[in-house]
């Protein structure tokens, strides 16, 4: 039987609406509204107004409302005193109407807003949506997503809506609970990401007012690395190809930029944990198979031979660095002591080691070395013993008889 009313009710607005001479255009929008910011109250046994209360700063969009439906209303938007949220509402009423009276009757239920099959197949025109978003309608900052608050519907009426636009018109939302930020009441918003809200967009853009494209218009960026002009993501880039290079260029930015404070809380942590580091090294060291061990002293072999100079300065800047420094003298002195007790332990090592440094000590360019250096020390030493002889004070001469 409910079902029965609903559809005579149903076909009675439709008679109704072009009684009054409302089009199409008109007659959606109207539908559209009703499901968001719009009150239909009861002005009588058998006629009804809608009324509209914004907030002062959506004024344009109550002319916008006042101007599409001007054949109906009773007058222009007013600014009244606002009793709760701002400062002024801007009220808008339409004419009492029998019209209303059965718009009401079919979507209030216990003087309860609802959403019912029969109310949802009135409407043919994506306006609807456009004033619906409009009213209720919220965007998430720098991004291609929005949210439609439905917090006036029970969770039945959301899932029915959710599944009439998906099968109309093609958009999916998703039903996500929330609470409200001051009264803390549990209620529903519809939220549409990047591809429903793409297709929503360019649906009902060409209906939406000036004043509220900010919550729908298509948000664009400039690719920071091919420079493709792409609708906006969450992602800074056009592709994941651009991601990757992107990631990238921005971590070597930014260790360019910090990498003393990265270099000086390293230094920290490896004074902190040597002991640790270097028992793990020796352990990873004796488990090295003969072929990995063969190959890394190779590359050692090879990258020394190449970095000759920069291995001595570096080596140089940091025994002037470490000069003087106990925690060094203290390292120093515990490598010796590992290095002495190594060739008490293995001696045939130790053998080795030799023949090999006399090996390389028979190479001309060893040997060439070598000799600059004596002659270098030489130098120094006969530099030193004159400097201390005409520094060295004169005896006095012994006197005789």
């Amino acid at each position: 039987m409910e079902r029965i009313r609903a559809m005579i009710i149903q076909e009675e607005i439709v008679n109704e609406s072009r009684k009054i001479n409302m089009s199409d255009l008109q007659f959606n929008a109207l539908l559209g509204t009703i499901l968001a910011d719009a009150y239909i109250g009861a002005s009588g046994a058998t006629t009804a107004r809608v009324q509209w209360n914004h907030s002062s700063k959506q004024h344009e969009y109550c002319l916008h409302k006042y101007e599409t439906l001007q054949k109906f209303a009773t007058n222009p938007p007013r600014r009244k005193p606002n009793p709760g949220y701002g400062e002024e509402w801007s009220c808008l009423s339409l004419k009492a109407t029998h019209l209303y009276f059965l718009l009401r009757q079919l979507c209030y239920s216990d003087r309860r807003k609802r959403i019912t099959p029969e109310y949802l197949e009135l409407i043919t025109h994506p306006i609807a949506l456009a004033w619906m978003i409009m009213d209720n309608g919220s965007r998430q900052k720098g991004t291609n997503s929005a949210d439609l608050s439905m917090h006036a519907f029970p969770k039945e009426d959301v899932e029915l809506f959710q599944q009439w636009l998906a099968e109309k018109w093609g958009v999916v939302g998703i039903i996500q609970t929330v609470h409200h930020s001051s009264t803390g009441k549990e209620g529903r918003v519809l939220r549409f990401n990047k591809e429903a809200f793409l297709k929503l967009s360019t649906l009902i853009t060409p209906y939406v007012h000036e004043s509220m494209r900010y919550k729908t218009e298509i948000l664009t960026k400039t690719c920071p690395v091919c420079g493709t002009v792409f609708t906006m993501t969450q992602s800074g880039w056009c592709s994941q190809e651009c991601a990757e290079v992107g990631q990238k260029q921005h971590k070597r930015e930014y260790w360019q930029k910090n990498k003393e404070h990265f270099r000086e809380k390293a230094r920290e942590w490896k004074k902190a944990h040597r002991e640790e580091i270097n028992a793990r090294a020796r352990e990873a060291t004796r488990n090295l198979s003969p072929e990995k061990r063969q190959k890394l002293n190779e590359y050692a072999a090879h990258y020394r031979a190449e970095n000759r100079e920069k291995i001595n300065a570096y080596r140089r800047e940091r025994r002037a660095r470490l000069k003087g420094d106990p925690d060094h003298e203290a390292k120093l002195k515990e490598e010796r002591r590992r290095y002495y007790e190594r060739k008490k332990a293995d001696p045939e090592r130790y053998q080795r080691s030799l023949a090999m440094n006399r090996e390389r000590r028979k190479k001309p360019e060893v040997r060439a070395k070598e000799a600059a250096y004596l002659r270098k020390r030489r130098a120094a030493l006969r530099a030193a013993l004159s400097a201390n002889v005409l520094n060295e004070p004169q005896k006095p001469e012994s006197s005789q008889g």
